[in-house]
Protein backbone atom coordinates (compact mmCIF):
# COMPACT_ATOMS: atom_id res chain seq x y z
CA UNK A 1 0.00 0.00 0.00
CA UNK A 2 1.34 3.87 -0.82
CA UNK A 3 2.15 5.82 1.82
CA UNK A 4 -0.65 9.00 1.71
CA UNK A 5 0.23 12.09 3.68
CA UNK A 6 -1.28 12.06 6.82
CA UNK A 7 -2.60 15.07 9.07
CA UNK A 8 -0.22 16.56 11.57
CA UNK A 9 -1.21 15.47 15.13
CA UNK A 10 -3.86 18.01 16.71
CA UNK A 11 -2.10 18.67 19.67
CA UNK A 12 1.13 20.10 17.17
CA UNK A 13 -1.33 22.07 15.60
CA UNK A 14 -2.72 23.34 18.91
CA UNK A 15 0.82 24.19 19.76
CA UNK A 16 1.54 26.25 16.92
CA UNK A 17 -1.47 28.31 16.77
CA UNK A 18 -1.15 29.36 20.00
CA UNK A 19 3.06 30.16 19.37
CA UNK A 20 1.55 31.90 16.34
CA UNK A 21 -0.59 34.04 18.37
CA UNK A 22 2.02 34.51 20.99
CA UNK A 23 3.98 35.94 18.36
CA UNK A 24 1.23 38.83 17.52
CA UNK A 25 0.70 39.71 20.79
CA UNK A 26 4.48 40.02 21.43
CA UNK A 27 4.41 42.65 18.61
CA UNK A 28 1.52 44.00 19.65
CA UNK A 29 2.38 44.53 23.19
CA UNK A 30 5.85 45.88 22.21
CA UNK A 31 3.99 49.13 19.78
CA UNK A 32 1.64 49.68 22.69
CA UNK A 33 4.19 50.07 25.58
CA UNK A 34 6.04 52.71 23.23
CA UNK A 35 3.35 55.15 23.30
CA UNK A 36 1.15 52.99 20.67
CA UNK A 37 3.27 53.56 17.77
CA UNK A 38 2.50 52.36 14.51
CA UNK A 39 3.93 49.12 13.37
CA UNK A 40 7.07 49.30 11.56
CA UNK A 41 7.41 47.65 8.24
CA UNK A 42 9.51 44.64 9.03
CA UNK A 43 6.43 44.46 11.88
CA UNK A 44 3.65 44.87 9.65
CA UNK A 45 5.21 42.13 7.63
CA UNK A 46 5.18 39.90 10.60
CA UNK A 47 1.72 41.16 11.87
CA UNK A 48 0.22 40.09 8.56
CA UNK A 49 2.08 36.20 8.12
CA UNK A 50 0.67 35.94 11.70
CA UNK A 51 -2.41 36.46 10.85
CA UNK A 52 -2.43 33.88 7.47
CA UNK A 53 -0.64 31.30 9.49
CA UNK A 54 -3.46 31.20 12.14
CA UNK A 55 -6.12 31.06 8.95
CA UNK A 56 -3.89 28.12 7.86
CA UNK A 57 -3.56 26.29 10.89
CA UNK A 58 -7.30 26.53 11.29
CA UNK A 59 -8.15 25.17 7.97
CA UNK A 60 -5.81 22.43 8.83
CA UNK A 61 -7.46 21.57 11.79
CA UNK A 62 -10.66 21.43 10.08
CA UNK A 63 -9.72 19.29 7.53
CA UNK A 64 -7.64 17.49 9.44
CA UNK A 65 -9.36 16.64 12.53
CA UNK A 66 -13.34 17.15 11.91
CA UNK A 67 -14.28 15.23 14.92
CA UNK A 68 -12.81 17.65 17.05
CA UNK A 69 -14.06 20.93 15.30
CA UNK A 70 -17.30 19.63 15.72
CA UNK A 71 -16.99 18.68 18.99
CA UNK A 72 -15.71 22.03 19.29
CA UNK A 73 -18.55 23.93 17.97
CA UNK A 74 -21.07 21.86 19.60
CA UNK A 75 -19.31 22.97 22.52
CA UNK A 76 -19.35 26.31 21.24
CA UNK A 77 -23.35 26.19 20.89
CA UNK A 78 -23.94 25.11 24.36
CA UNK A 79 -21.72 28.35 25.63
CA UNK A 80 -22.26 30.70 22.80
CA UNK A 81 -18.79 32.57 22.32
CA UNK A 82 -17.06 30.55 24.85
CA UNK A 83 -13.69 29.86 23.63
CA UNK A 84 -13.47 31.44 19.72
CA UNK A 85 -12.09 34.33 18.47
CA UNK A 86 -15.75 36.07 18.05
CA UNK A 87 -16.35 35.23 22.09
CA UNK A 88 -16.40 38.94 23.80
CA UNK A 89 -17.65 38.16 27.55
CA UNK A 90 -20.51 40.39 28.39
CA UNK A 91 -20.33 43.07 31.49
CA UNK A 92 -22.55 45.45 33.45
CA UNK A 93 -23.59 48.28 30.82
CA UNK A 94 -21.61 50.74 32.40
CA UNK A 95 -21.77 53.64 29.56
CA UNK A 96 -26.08 53.73 29.67
CA UNK A 97 -26.24 53.64 33.57
CA UNK A 98 -23.55 56.33 33.40
CA UNK A 99 -24.60 58.55 30.51
CA UNK A 100 -27.93 58.48 31.75
CA UNK A 101 -27.74 58.59 35.45
CA UNK A 102 -25.25 61.87 34.63
CA UNK A 103 -28.58 63.12 32.65
CA UNK A 104 -30.91 62.71 35.42
CA UNK A 105 -28.22 64.54 38.05
CA UNK A 106 -28.29 67.34 35.82
CA UNK A 107 -24.41 66.50 35.27
CA UNK A 108 -22.43 67.32 31.59
CA UNK A 109 -23.57 65.58 28.49
CA UNK A 110 -20.72 65.58 26.45
CA UNK A 111 -18.74 62.57 26.20
CA UNK A 112 -16.10 64.16 24.24
CA UNK A 113 -12.29 63.17 25.41
CA UNK A 114 -11.12 66.79 25.51
CA UNK A 115 -13.93 67.56 28.38
CA UNK A 116 -12.84 67.48 31.72
CA UNK A 117 -16.43 66.77 32.60
CA UNK A 118 -17.07 64.40 30.24
CA UNK A 119 -19.44 60.97 31.59
CA UNK A 120 -16.53 59.31 30.43
CA UNK A 121 -13.37 60.89 29.21
CA UNK A 122 -12.80 58.04 26.31
CA UNK A 123 -15.25 58.07 24.04
CA UNK A 124 -13.83 54.60 22.60
CA UNK A 125 -15.81 52.10 24.56
CA UNK A 126 -14.31 48.62 24.80
CA UNK A 127 -15.91 45.36 23.05
CA UNK A 128 -16.75 43.85 26.21
CA UNK A 129 -20.45 45.45 26.70
CA UNK A 130 -23.62 44.29 26.61
CA UNK A 131 -23.92 45.87 23.40
CA UNK A 132 -21.32 44.53 21.37
CA UNK A 133 -22.22 41.02 22.98
CA UNK A 134 -25.84 41.04 21.66
CA UNK A 135 -24.71 41.80 18.25
CA UNK A 136 -22.78 38.77 18.28
CA UNK A 137 -25.28 36.52 19.87
CA UNK A 138 -27.74 37.63 18.26
CA UNK A 139 -26.62 37.19 14.51
CA UNK A 140 -28.28 34.72 12.78
CA UNK A 141 -25.26 34.55 10.44
CA UNK A 142 -22.97 33.77 13.40
CA UNK A 143 -25.17 30.91 14.78
CA UNK A 144 -25.13 29.57 10.84
CA UNK A 145 -21.20 29.68 11.06
CA UNK A 146 -19.83 33.42 9.52
CA UNK A 147 -16.59 34.26 11.59
CA UNK A 148 -16.74 37.19 13.56
CA UNK A 149 -13.29 38.21 14.94
CA UNK A 150 -12.08 41.04 16.32
CA UNK A 151 -9.43 42.84 14.28
CA UNK A 152 -6.40 43.50 15.98
CA UNK A 153 -4.42 46.46 15.29
CA UNK A 154 -3.07 46.68 11.51
CA UNK A 155 -4.89 43.89 10.28
CA UNK A 156 -4.79 44.15 6.74
CA UNK A 157 -5.39 41.67 4.78
CA UNK A 158 -6.49 37.79 4.24
CA UNK A 159 -6.55 34.93 2.38
CA UNK A 160 -9.64 34.00 -0.69
CA UNK A 161 -9.27 30.81 -1.86
CA UNK A 162 -10.93 31.78 -5.53
CA UNK A 163 -10.20 28.65 -6.79
CA UNK A 164 -8.84 24.97 -5.77
CA UNK A 165 -5.78 23.10 -7.35
CA UNK A 166 -5.45 20.01 -9.25
CA UNK A 167 -4.78 16.69 -7.48
CA UNK A 168 -3.24 14.20 -9.95
CA UNK A 169 -1.84 10.77 -9.43
CA UNK A 170 2.18 10.26 -10.02
CA UNK A 171 4.36 7.25 -11.25
CA UNK A 172 5.95 6.56 -7.96
CA UNK A 173 9.06 5.86 -9.98
CA UNK A 174 9.63 8.79 -12.13
CA UNK A 175 8.31 10.93 -9.22
CA UNK A 176 6.84 13.57 -12.12
CA UNK A 177 5.07 16.26 -10.68
CA UNK A 178 2.12 18.63 -12.91
CA UNK A 179 1.92 21.94 -12.13
CA UNK A 180 -1.48 23.17 -11.08
CA UNK A 181 -1.81 26.53 -9.27
CA UNK A 182 -4.78 27.42 -6.64
CA UNK A 183 -6.04 31.05 -6.98
CA UNK A 184 -5.15 32.62 -3.84
CA UNK A 185 -5.46 36.30 -3.31
CA UNK A 186 -4.64 38.58 -0.42
CA UNK A 187 -7.79 40.74 0.12
CA UNK A 188 -7.58 44.18 1.33
CA UNK A 189 -9.54 44.44 5.27
CA UNK A 190 -11.18 48.22 4.64
CA UNK A 191 -13.37 49.09 7.75
CA UNK A 192 -16.60 50.91 6.64
CA UNK A 193 -18.06 53.39 9.16
CA UNK A 194 -21.70 52.33 10.42
CA UNK A 195 -23.20 55.19 12.39
CA UNK A 196 -26.56 55.54 14.17
CA UNK A 197 -28.19 58.65 16.08
CA UNK A 198 -30.75 58.05 18.56
CA UNK A 199 -32.90 61.24 19.91
CA UNK A 200 -34.23 60.73 23.67
CA UNK A 201 -36.35 63.06 25.82
CA UNK A 202 -34.91 64.26 28.64
CA UNK A 203 -37.68 63.28 30.70
CA UNK A 204 -37.54 59.75 29.99
CA UNK A 205 -33.59 59.70 31.49
CA UNK A 206 -34.37 61.49 34.63
CA UNK A 207 -37.52 59.29 35.36
CA UNK A 208 -35.27 56.42 34.58
CA UNK A 209 -39.07 54.19 34.03
CA UNK A 210 -38.96 52.12 32.14
CA UNK A 211 -35.32 51.21 31.94
CA UNK A 212 -34.45 53.51 29.35
CA UNK A 213 -30.46 52.80 28.82
CA UNK A 214 -31.46 49.23 28.03
CA UNK A 215 -34.54 50.44 25.89
CA UNK A 216 -31.47 52.60 24.13
CA UNK A 217 -29.06 49.70 23.85
CA UNK A 218 -31.55 47.63 22.54
CA UNK A 219 -32.81 49.83 19.72
CA UNK A 220 -29.22 50.09 18.96
CA UNK A 221 -28.42 46.56 18.84
CA UNK A 222 -31.63 46.19 16.52
CA UNK A 223 -31.28 48.60 14.01
CA UNK A 224 -27.25 48.21 13.37
CA UNK A 225 -28.07 44.59 13.38
CA UNK A 226 -30.42 44.76 10.40
CA UNK A 227 -27.86 47.41 8.59
CA UNK A 228 -24.74 44.80 8.87
CA UNK A 229 -26.67 41.73 7.47
CA UNK A 230 -28.31 43.53 4.63
CA UNK A 231 -24.93 44.75 3.44
CA UNK A 232 -23.50 40.94 4.06
CA UNK A 233 -26.25 40.18 1.39
CA UNK A 234 -26.47 42.91 -0.89
CA UNK A 235 -23.90 45.41 -0.26
CA UNK A 236 -22.08 47.47 -3.20
CA UNK A 237 -18.65 49.24 -2.82
CA UNK A 238 -19.01 51.33 -5.89
CA UNK A 239 -19.48 54.26 -3.55
CA UNK A 240 -17.20 53.19 -0.83
CA UNK A 241 -19.39 53.85 1.76
CA UNK A 242 -20.20 50.10 2.28
CA UNK A 243 -18.68 47.19 1.47
CA UNK A 244 -19.61 44.28 -1.13
CA UNK A 245 -22.10 41.69 -0.33
CA UNK A 246 -22.69 38.45 -1.46
CA UNK A 247 -24.23 39.52 -4.50
CA UNK A 248 -21.37 41.39 -5.50
CA UNK A 249 -18.37 39.15 -5.26
CA UNK A 250 -17.29 37.12 -8.04
CA UNK A 251 -17.79 33.20 -7.58
CA UNK A 252 -20.48 32.58 -6.10
CA UNK A 253 -23.35 30.66 -7.54
CA UNK A 254 -27.05 30.85 -8.04
CA UNK A 255 -30.04 28.57 -9.20
CA UNK A 256 -33.58 30.02 -10.47
CA UNK A 257 -36.48 28.93 -8.38
CA UNK A 258 -38.84 30.16 -11.04
CA UNK A 259 -42.13 30.96 -9.15
CA UNK A 260 -43.57 29.98 -5.85
CA UNK A 261 -42.41 27.45 -3.78
CA UNK A 262 -44.65 24.62 -4.12
CA UNK A 263 -41.24 22.01 -3.60
CA UNK A 264 -38.49 21.58 -1.81
CA UNK A 265 -37.04 20.71 -5.06
CA UNK A 266 -35.43 23.71 -5.74
CA UNK A 267 -33.85 24.38 -2.23
CA UNK A 268 -32.49 20.56 -2.44
CA UNK A 269 -30.94 21.84 -5.82
CA UNK A 270 -29.50 24.96 -4.32
CA UNK A 271 -28.10 23.16 -1.21
CA UNK A 272 -26.32 20.70 -3.58
CA UNK A 273 -24.83 22.95 -5.46
CA UNK A 274 -23.00 24.34 -2.80
CA UNK A 275 -22.01 20.48 -1.67
CA UNK A 276 -20.76 20.10 -5.06
CA UNK A 277 -18.20 22.61 -4.58
CA UNK A 278 -16.52 20.03 -1.67
CA UNK A 279 -18.76 21.85 0.97
CA UNK A 280 -20.14 19.27 3.54
CA UNK A 281 -23.63 19.39 4.16
CA UNK A 282 -23.54 19.88 7.68
CA UNK A 283 -21.91 22.84 7.76
CA UNK A 284 -24.18 24.07 5.49
CA UNK A 285 -27.31 26.53 6.21
CA UNK A 286 -29.71 28.89 4.87
CA UNK A 287 -30.89 32.37 5.53
CA UNK A 288 -34.63 33.14 3.70
CA UNK A 289 -36.80 36.00 3.80
CA UNK A 290 -40.18 35.89 5.92
CA UNK A 291 -42.53 35.50 3.15
CA UNK A 292 -40.13 31.87 2.34
CA UNK A 293 -40.82 30.46 5.60
CA UNK A 294 -44.65 31.34 5.13
CA UNK A 295 -44.28 29.66 1.54
CA UNK A 296 -42.52 26.52 3.26
CA UNK A 297 -44.89 26.51 5.93
CA UNK A 298 -48.11 26.30 3.73
CA UNK A 299 -46.40 23.68 1.57
CA UNK A 300 -49.18 20.70 1.20
CA UNK A 301 -48.39 17.39 -0.15
CA UNK A 302 -50.71 15.37 -2.46
CA UNK A 303 -52.75 14.05 0.42
CA UNK A 304 -53.28 17.92 1.50
CA UNK A 305 -51.14 17.40 4.64
CA UNK A 306 -48.45 19.90 5.80
CA UNK A 307 -45.47 18.64 3.35
CA UNK A 308 -42.21 17.25 5.36
CA UNK A 309 -38.75 18.53 4.67
CA UNK A 310 -36.39 15.85 2.55
CA UNK A 311 -33.92 14.24 4.65
CA UNK A 312 -30.99 16.36 3.30
CA UNK A 313 -33.02 19.32 4.40
CA UNK A 314 -32.54 17.87 8.25
CA UNK A 315 -29.15 17.67 7.93
CA UNK A 316 -28.49 21.28 7.37
CA UNK A 317 -26.58 23.06 10.13
CA UNK A 318 -29.49 25.35 10.36
CA UNK A 319 -32.17 27.34 8.35
CA UNK A 320 -32.92 31.02 9.85
CA UNK A 321 -35.11 34.06 8.39
CA UNK A 322 -34.51 37.51 8.72
CA UNK A 323 -36.24 40.54 7.17
CA UNK A 324 -33.15 41.93 6.40
CA UNK A 325 -32.72 39.24 3.10
CA UNK A 326 -35.86 41.22 1.94
CA UNK A 327 -39.18 40.41 -0.22
CA UNK A 328 -38.53 42.93 -3.31
CA UNK A 329 -35.13 43.24 -4.65
CA UNK A 330 -36.71 42.46 -7.56
CA UNK A 331 -40.46 42.58 -8.99
CA UNK A 332 -42.67 40.89 -6.66
CA UNK A 333 -39.68 38.17 -5.66
CA UNK A 334 -37.57 37.09 -2.84
CA UNK A 335 -34.97 34.32 -2.27
CA UNK A 336 -33.05 32.51 0.04
CA UNK A 337 -29.00 32.37 0.48
CA UNK A 338 -27.60 29.19 1.09
CA UNK A 339 -23.67 28.66 2.11
CA UNK A 340 -21.35 27.08 4.53
CA UNK A 341 -21.49 30.20 6.12
CA UNK A 342 -17.52 29.58 7.76
CA UNK A 343 -16.10 30.29 4.65
CA UNK A 344 -17.51 34.27 5.48
CA UNK A 345 -15.95 36.67 7.96
CA UNK A 346 -17.02 39.68 9.59
CA UNK A 347 -13.93 41.87 11.20
CA UNK A 348 -15.41 44.31 13.68
CA UNK A 349 -12.99 46.59 15.24
CA UNK A 350 -11.91 46.17 18.67
CA UNK A 351 -13.35 49.10 19.78
CA UNK A 352 -16.92 51.30 18.84
CA UNK A 353 -17.46 54.96 19.82
CA UNK A 354 -20.29 55.97 22.06
CA UNK A 355 -21.54 59.95 22.24
CA UNK A 356 -24.23 61.69 23.42
CA UNK A 357 -24.41 65.70 23.48
CA UNK A 358 -26.75 67.77 23.61
CA UNK A 359 -27.43 68.39 20.00
CA UNK A 360 -31.22 68.76 20.54
CA UNK A 361 -31.19 71.33 24.23
CA UNK A 362 -33.91 73.29 22.62
CA UNK A 363 -36.07 70.29 22.24
CA UNK A 364 -34.98 68.99 26.00
CA UNK A 365 -33.97 66.06 24.48
CA UNK A 366 -30.43 64.38 23.94
CA UNK A 367 -28.97 62.87 21.32
CA UNK A 368 -26.96 59.32 21.44
CA UNK A 369 -24.54 58.59 18.22
CA UNK A 370 -22.79 55.35 17.81
CA UNK A 371 -20.42 54.81 15.42
CA UNK A 372 -19.58 51.21 14.64
CA UNK A 373 -16.58 49.83 12.15
CA UNK A 374 -16.56 46.49 9.90
CA UNK A 375 -15.57 44.90 7.16
CA UNK A 376 -17.48 41.72 5.65
CA UNK A 377 -15.37 39.04 3.42
CA UNK A 378 -16.31 35.50 1.35
CA UNK A 379 -13.19 33.58 1.91
CA UNK A 380 -14.34 30.82 -0.32
CA UNK A 381 -16.82 32.02 -2.92
CA UNK A 382 -18.31 28.73 -3.78
CA UNK A 383 -19.12 27.72 -1.07
CA UNK A 384 -22.41 30.43 -1.20
CA UNK A 385 -25.24 30.07 -3.22
CA UNK A 386 -28.26 31.73 -4.20
CA UNK A 387 -31.89 30.49 -4.70
CA UNK A 388 -33.02 33.32 -7.00
CA UNK A 389 -36.85 34.50 -8.26
CA UNK A 390 -38.68 33.43 -5.83
CA UNK A 391 -42.20 34.82 -6.55
CA UNK A 392 -43.67 36.15 -3.03
CA UNK A 393 -47.19 35.05 -1.74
Amino acid sequence: MEPYLKPKPLHQLKEERLDAIEKLDKIIAKAEAENSRAFTAEEKREVNEGFLKVQRIDLEIESGHPAWSAQKRQAEERQPGAGRESSFQSSPNTFWGKACKAIHNGEARSLTSSSASSIIQDPKVDSNTVLFDSLVANNPLEKLGMKIIKAMPNFTQFVRVSSLPTAYWIDKNTGTFTASDPTITNVKVDMKNLSCLIKVSNNLLRDQSPSTDAIIANVFQRVIQQALITKILTGDNTAGLEWDGIDNIAGVSSVAAGGVLGSYEKIVEAITTTMSHNHMVENIGGLASIDVCTQLNNMLDNDNNPMQPPKLFNQLKGFHYSTAVGETYDTDKTRIFIADWSKSMLAVEGSYELRADQTYATEDATGFFLLYRSSFHLIEPDAFTILTGITTV
